[in-house]
């Protein structure tokens, strides 16, 4: 996430089970949603949408999975300015993430500006069986943005 000044954020999980989870962290950060990109914004474009998963199987798809998703995405909060001509770019960030295994959502996260740059999500889930883990990101754009991955009983290649 972007954070403007010092301030404690609080994350809150609710379980499948209805279950709520919360944890709250200080965090030392300065710049927030005002600042400028940190990468050139023609690069960044060209690996617009590009999603990595990997996942690390332990034993068996019975234990929980760990998995990383990364997505290249500039995530442009409309309040930066373009050194150049001083004027606002205009927003363009990650709107929803869905991860799902076999059509079961394993999580749903509805994002704004505050969501970072290339932002990373990292996830446990029991699978249970073989299948597919399918991401589905989509921006303020309407671009969509899908990449899947098959687990089966031994570990995955990344993706």
């Amino acid at each position: 996430i972007r954070v403007d000044a010092y301030s404690p954020v609080r994350v809150v999980a609710r379980t499948n089970d209805g279950r709520l989870y919360m944890t709250e962290r200080f965090v030392k950060a300065s710049g927030g949603c005002s600042a400028p990109a940190g990468t050139d914004l023609e690069s960044a474009m060209k690996r617009l949408g590009k999603i990595r998963m990997r996942t690390r199987l332990e034993d068996t798809l019975l234990n929980p999975v760990a998995t990383t998703l990364a997505i290249s995405h500039p995530n442009i909060t409309g309040l930066q300015k373009d050194q150049v001509t001083t004027l606002f770019i205009p927003p363009h960030y990650v709107k929803s993430i869905k991860v799902e295994f076999e059509g079961e959502t394993i999580f749903n996260a509805e994002t704004d500006i505050s969501i970072s740059e290339n932002p990373n999500f990292r996830f446990y889930f029991v699978p249970g069986k073989a299948g597919t883990l399918t991401a589905t990101v989509t921006d303020t754009e309407g671009k969509v943005f899908v990449q899947e991955q098959e687990l089966t009983g031994e570990a995955p290649a990344s993706s």
